[in-house]
């Protein structure tokens, strides 16, 4: 008969002194809250992040890291601190606003949906409202960046910085060649500036109220080129008016007493101290009417103050009754300074018509006065006319009178 010998011993057995024996079991082992232990330190235990189903199963490095799967989702926990610094899905699950520090999340936490391919980040793991928002941490084309928004505060620079670039930023865009020094640019005050290497320059609007748009308009060219120059390159207006009449002048009648011939009217007759420039030309004009008897004498004076700058001399007039008059005078400035230094041209005709005729009667006249003349003082434009006797048969007065700068 066949026997079995069965070792029995009372003493408790440890893992080792059963595996020595045999290290196979069809049953389950159990691990209560405890972990399998590697020799260099690492663990396979519980996950410490519990998000649904205890825990789950987790790979705890020596030093504490540790990569949990549970419920299809994988974490990776900082070491010792259980904060969740990523999390990997493959169930189709979308962070929302319970994943929130309670389950581990911090504020910079990574959720990527790896079945849709979309990835979040935590910017609020307040408890109940937590905020989830979408990125790409992939490199994008322009188009993508900007369906996604196309505001930034941040300056933009294309191009290589250390030769030719453009640059957009939040006070200026524009562009620059570094070698050269050259560049052009557009302000947020809306300033454009050109700098050829060594000068700058700028277009502005300055003193322009709103509303009232100022347009900067080129005329169609075939072909050449334009030059914007300042005011100081354009030559000043040579043509333009400084005084007109505007109201007939006092008639002058029945008296000797030298009288201006001049009315009321707008501009100016005057010329400022040392306003003079060598070649300034004038030109005046006066038309009136006069009447006068056949024994009448005239005599016409064009002054700067007391200062004789044209005289008619004495002129005998035939009998006229309402005729027109007409005087045209031109000055010329020869030379400035004081008196007897400065000198000025003076010429003109006087012509009227006559009760018995048609054809202009009257005189013209010259003079240069480089004697009392002075451009170094103010200079007021004035003419007279003087009757040879007081009669109440003579008058004479101005409905028009035009001074012009003609050089």
């Amino acid at each position: 008969m066949a026997t079995t010998n069965i070792n029995v011993t009372t003493t408790a057995q440890d893992l080792q002194s059963v595996t020595d024996v045999d290290n196979i079991t069809t049953n389950n082992i159990e691990l209560d809250n405890s972990a399998i232990v590697l020799n260099n330190g690492s663990l396979l235990q519980k996950g410490t992040v519990d998000n649904g189903a205890g825990g789950g199963i987790a790979r705890v490095c020596s030093i504490g890291y540790q990569d949990e799967w549970e419920n299809g989702i994988q974490y990776f926990v900082d070491n010792n601190s259980g904060q969740i610094i990523r999390a990997n899905s493959i169930n189709n699950t979308v962070p929302g606003i319970n994943d929130d520090i309670t389950k581990g999340y911090i504020v910079g936490s990574i959720f990527f949906d790896m079945n849709n391919q979309n990835k979040y980040i935590c910017t609020d793991n307040t408890d109940g409202a937590a905020v989830w928002d979408s990125f790409i941490d992939e490199p994008q084309n322009l188009q993508e960046v900007t369906d996604q928004g196309n505001l930034t505060t941040n300056a933009i620079q294309v191009g290589n910085l250390a030769g030719l670039y453009s640059e957009i930023s939040g006070s200026t865009v524009g562009t620059a060649s570094v070698p050269n020094g050259t560049y052009a640019y557009m302000s947020q005050d809306g300033v454009f500036g050109m700098n050829n290497g060594a000068v700058e320059s700028a277009l502005k609007n300055t003193n322009v109220s709103t509303g009232n748009n100022v347009i900067l308009e080129f005329p169609d060219k075939t072909s050449g080129s334009y030059t914007i120059a300042t005011t100081a390159d354009i030559p000043a207006a040579t043509n333009f008016g400084l005084f007109a009449q505007t109201a007939n002048s006092t008639t002058i009648t029945n008296t000797t007493t030298e009288s201006t011939l001049i009315g009321t009217g707008v501009g100016s007759l005057s010329s400022p101290a040392n306003a003079f420039e060598i070649g300034d030309s004038f030109h005046a004009k006066l038309i009136g009417h006069i009447s006068c008897n056949n024994s009448a004498t005239i005599h016409l004076r064009v002054k700067s103050g007391s200062v004789l700058l044209a005289d008619t001399g004495v002129i005998a007039l035939d009998t006229t009754t309402n005729k027109r008059w007409e005087i045209n005078v031109y000055f010329t400035i020869r030379a400035l300074g004081a008196a007897g230094v400065a000198s000025i041209a003076s010429g003109g005709i006087f012509s009227y018509i006559k009760n018995s005729g048609l054809n202009f009667e009257g005189n013209n006249f010259s003079i240069v006065n480089d004697t009392t003349f002075d451009t170094t003082i103010n200079n007021t434009l004035n003419i007279t006319a003087q009757w040879g006797a007081a009669n109440a048969a003579d008058s004479i007065y101005s409905e028009i009178f035009i001074l012009n700068k003609i050089y």
